[in-house]
């Protein structure tokens, strides 16, 4: 038990020495605030601890600031009043024990106090160190403090169980649906750079992903994502700090809280939760159970089967590439470098639209067996040649095994190597298939969605609306057969097979005279544009049926751009002929059907 009351003629009283600094002043009050006397043992209690205060010796730093006077006792050297020279001392004299001297009968004291008073002293200039330490910190607690404070406003959580679940493209909503499926916990969703497994076989394209939910309404950012997610103006505590006006100190907190969030932020750092419902476990549960239907095959149209395939290839693609870097990684060796990625990518999309997981992770070990034993056998020979040397035995057994008559070894999952979250979804969820036993042609595709008949379907975006009998594009003709195609039986396609070779043939022209070979002998895969019958079969094949209006049009164009291979295809120009109803999209005035 304690007591708070102390006993006056014991409490001291604390007067500035004249011309006494103003921090050391306010140290020594600060060592000399009496907080009350324990009730049981009668010691003094103080307000603060000794070494909270300041570094090295507070009391020699109180006492040039202050002198804290007992004024009913005299100093039994000088007999003045006893001004005390610790705590220490006060706790001798609650005691019972007689004071020894005053402050000012302490030459030790007095030399200490008067090096510290000087300001080239190291016991000062670590005292001012110190005070300038917590006014920092002090600021960056105001800035911390500020920053969360705009993220509860800005993103504050919220709830739509009356909103309908919009629509969305298959990549968006088997993202959101991963999320569902495998995040530690989805109400809400813990920051994918924290999952043990990936979302994405690329990791960096995992943020990408979230980013599209999110831009697709399906996912929100969640207010108490970390401060580090998001891009700030000024970019962090530093930059605010070294931006203030040393002139102005009165308002630096003021300034220190003039921060803002920019519309930017790190996807794979934040939280994120779905909002269709009253609760955040209520919205997951109906968001899943939206997916769920939506993602049925059997119950999409043509294109969003089309998208789910490209979708299929992708992740079995970059799986592949994935467990590549992972063995090369186990034999010593670095992943391929940047200027060799695109490569190896480019021949795993491609055999990945024909090939199941099981029989690329063969090609992968295979390639990387080689690359090792290179390693071995060239031992000062340079760790990334010997990678590169492993990126080449894969293109070319890749391209071997394009031949669908080629019998290839099929191996099983990797120990300790989980697929993917997106890659799980996508097949054993969405397609009911083992990734590694089936690949994407081997995939029995269900009809899709019929239309009906009085209505026109707009095929980017998926949804059944009434369009003008005059669409934007009444005057088609098919590619194969010279027909005049009506608008809601047109299909457009492109060969990616097609479009990954020329970007290939492109990437190895190094001359001048490369580059007119390439301009004459080869060409950028085309567009076509015709009855669904007359299309091509191939296993590489981007069919969807072809937009009714110019605005339609230029929301597929925003699609297929993030796809790789468009660089490979003849796009510009299939633009410019939409654009100005010419070529494949059959001026009248030029044409006859």
């Amino acid at each position: 038990m304690t007591d708070d009351s102390t006993p006056a003629p014991l409490t001291p009283m604390v007067e500035a020495v004249d011309g006494a600094d103003p921090d050391l002043v306010e140290i020594g009050r600060r060592y000399w605030n009496l907080a009350g006397f324990d009730k049981e043992t009668g010691y003094p209690r103080w307000a603060e601890t000794a070494s909270a205060i300041c570094d090295g010796r507070p009391y020699v730093a109180a006492a040039a600031g202050v002198r804290a006077v007992l004024a009913d006792l005299a100093c039994p050297i000088c007999s003045g009043p006893l001004s005390l020279t610790s705590r220490a001392e006060l706790q001798k004299i609650v005691s019972g024990q007689t004071p020894t001297k005053c402050v000012d009968c302490d030459p030790i004291l007095l030399d200490s106090a008067a090096r510290m008073i000087n300001p080239s002293s190291t016991v000062r200039n670590r005292l001012d160190r110190h005070a300038r330490q917590q006014r920092v910190q002090h600021l960056r607690q105001l800035h911390k403090d500020e920053q969360t404070a705009i993220l509860l406003n800005d993103y504050e959580v919220q709830l739509q169980p009356d909103t309908p679940i919009p629509a969305a493209s298959v990549r968006e909503e088997v993202t959101t649906l991963a999320l569902l499926s495998y995040a530690p916990n989805p109400a809400p969703f813990a920051p994918i750079e924290q999952w043990v497994d990936p979302l994405h076989p690329d990791v960096r394209q995992s943020g990408t992903c979230i980013a599209e939910a999110v831009g697709a309404k399906l996912l929100r950012i969640h207010p108490d994502s970390p401060i580090e997610s998001f891009v700030w103006e000024p970019e962090d505590f530093d930059a605010a700090f070294n931006a203030l006006d040393a002139d102005n100190e009165a308002d630096e907190e003021e300034q220190i809280r003039a921060v803002t969030v920019t519309d930017q932020y790190f996807p794979s750092r934040a939280i994120h939760y779905t909002t269709y419902g009253h609760s955040l476990d209520t919205a997951a549960a109906a968001v899943r159970e939206h997916l769920e239907q939506r993602l049925d095959p059997a119950a999409m149209t043509k294109f969003r089967q089309g998208q789910l395939r490209d979708l299929a290839i992708e992740v079995l693609a970059e799986e592949t590439v994935r467990y590549l870097d992972v063995l090369l990684q186990e034999h010593n060796l670095p992943a391929a470098p940047a200027n060799h990625k695109d490569r190896l990518k480019r021949a795993a999309y491609d055999i990945a639209a024909i090939r199941p997981l099981g029989e690329l992770y063969y090609l992968a070990w295979c390639s990387a067996r080689g690359a090792a034993a290179a390693a071995q056998k060239n031992p000062r020979a340079s760790k990334v040649n010997m990678t590169v040397h492993g990126v080449n035995q894969f293109e070319s057994r890749a391209r071997a095994a394009l031949d669908r008559t080629r019998e290839l070894r099929q191996f099983n999952r990797k120990a300790g190597l989980e697929l993917a979250a997106i890659t799980r979804t996508t097949f054993l969820h969405v397609l009911g298939s083992d990734p590694f036993t089936t690949s994407v042609d081997d995939i029995n595709w269900p009809p899709p969605v019929p239309e009906a008949s009085e209505l026109l379907i707009d095929p980017y975006l998926d949804h059944r609306v009434k369009v003008a009998a005059d669409t934007d594009f009444p005057h088609l003709r098919c590619s194969i057969c010279g027909e005049h195609v009506p608008i809601g039986e047109a299909w457009i396609w492109v060969d990616i097979k097609d479009a990954f070779q020329y970007m290939h043939t492109s990437s190895q022209a190094s001359t001048p005279e490369d580059h007119v070979d390439l301009m004459i002998n080869h060409h950028r895969a085309p567009w076509g544009i015709g009855h669904s019958d007359c299309g091509p079969d191939t296993g590489a094949l981007h069919d969807l049926r072809m937009p009714h209006t110019h605005r339609a049009f230029l929301a597929w164009t925003a699609e297929v751009l993030k796809y790789r291979w468009i660089d490979g295809t003849d796009l510009r120009a299939f633009l410019s002929e939409a654009a100005t109803s010419t070529g494949r999209f059959g001026n009248p005035a030029h044409q006859d059907f």
